[in-house]
């Protein structure tokens, strides 16, 4: 199994990263800081969902911390300490299916929540943000 190293956590995550920010900016109509807070909590989401299910399969759901028990670790220690504990043994493969399921999870959680703030504009302006983020890979 090829090991991950999360050095650099940020460079790994961009797509997601840009992905989520460019959703929160064209949905909400808040302040600059206000959605930096939205998209660091919605990553934040994806980056626990994305551990717990690594954790779940590598323990076969066995002693896996909850989710409040993550945050506090996160919360308290450097996330990318906390990344690379939680991850190890997981590969490439995985981990991007992990990251896809928690995104779908945690952004369709959103979209619920902001679902009447969107329009025809809007939602083309997603889908463009998506199809760019996807060409770049």
């Amino acid at each position: 199994m090829n090991q991950l190293d999360f050095s650099s956590p940020e460079a790994f995550f961009q797509p997601i990263y840009e992905l989520v920010e460019g959703i929160v900016n064209i949905v909400e109509e808040k302040t600059v800081e206000e959605k930096k807070k939205i998209s660091d909590d919605l990553i934040e989401q994806i980056f626990i969902s994305t551990t717990i299910m690594h954790l779940s399969e590598q323990a076969k759901a066995k002693n896996v911390p909850s989710a409040d028990e993550i945050k506090k670790l996160m919360d308290k220690d450097d996330k990318t300490s906390v990344l690379n504990s939680f991850t190890q043994g997981i590969d490439k493969e995985n981990l991007l299916k992990y990251i896809e399921e928690s995104a779908t999870i945690v952004m369709t959680n959103f979209y619920f929540q902001v679902k009447d703030k969107l329009d025809d504009q809007k939602t083309t302006q997603i889908e463009n943000l998506q199809q760019k983020i996807q060409e770049s890979l």
